[in-house]
């Protein structure tokens, strides 16, 4: 399982957008499998779904499930048609809300759907401090049998995971395996750089992720593991 976690979640992994009806009251299933199909066949290493591209925080709780369950059992055959191995390819799912239950709960149906990995960036509207946004990433990690992607997208969630909480989070013995990397969306090579660092120093097995596509050769010259890049 440890060789299989380390092949996946590095390379790059498509955000993808969420194909909704005219009157974007549902999911346009045809059009998830042509661009399922589309970004399967173009090589990628994953796909993140309802993300910020994927305007996941937008998305009522039922198309939410709906969408998860839906690539969940698309991919599959798609990966098959393609002659590519399901194990080497990874389904992320943005599950961040600003109520901490519907989190876990996004998480757990996200679990029974298939998923590889949920990614989660700290709550948003109300400001907590770092103190607080290491309690709430312990606590979700507790609640949820995925792996555990964070997030760090400071432009919209108006709060950034500091460094010296990551090396705190990287260092927990109950955490040891259950996060399995970070996802940086703050365009900071400076910011990225310690992550790489922290990553070496403390926690090989993370896996560090740029959003920023100008930014992923230089990251993978630094040690980190690829993109999550909608080019």
């Amino acid at each position: 399982d440890f060789v299989a976690c380390m092949m996946k979640y590095q390379g790059i992994i498509t955000p993808l957008v969420t194909p909704l009806s005219r009157s974007g009251e549902n999911i346009d299933h045809e059009a998830t499998r042509r661009l399922l199909s589309h970004v399967v066949a173009g090589g990628v290493a994953g796909v993140f779904i309802l993300g910020s591209t994927g305007e996941g925080p937008s998305l009522s709780s039922h198309l939410r499930r709906e969408f998860v369950h839906l690539c969940c059992s698309l991919i599959p055959d798609i990966l098959l048609n393609n002659q590519r191995d399901r194990s080497e390819f990874s389904i992320l799912v943005g599950v961040s809300d600003t109520c901490v239950q519907e989190t876990i709960s996004l998480s757990k149906h996200s679990a029974d759907c298939g998923a590889d990995a949920v990614v989660v960036a700290p709550p948003f509207y109300f400001p907590i401090n770092q103190s607080e946004l290491t309690h709430y990433v312990e606590h979700v990690v507790s609640q949820v049998s995925l792996p555990v992607f964070l997030y760090n997208m400071p432009a919209l969630t108006k709060i950034t995971f500091d460094t010296d909480t990551l090396r705190q989070l990287a260092t927990n013995s109950k955490l040891c395996g259950r996060i399995v990397g970070i996802k940086d969306s703050s365009f900071d090579l400076d910011y990225m750089s310690t992550l790489c660092q922290i990553k070496t120093e403390l926690c090989p097995s993370w896996k560090i992720l740029t959003g920023a596509e100008h930014h992923v050769a230089q990251v993978v010259r630094m040690g980190g593991d690829g993109g999550v890049v909608g080019g």
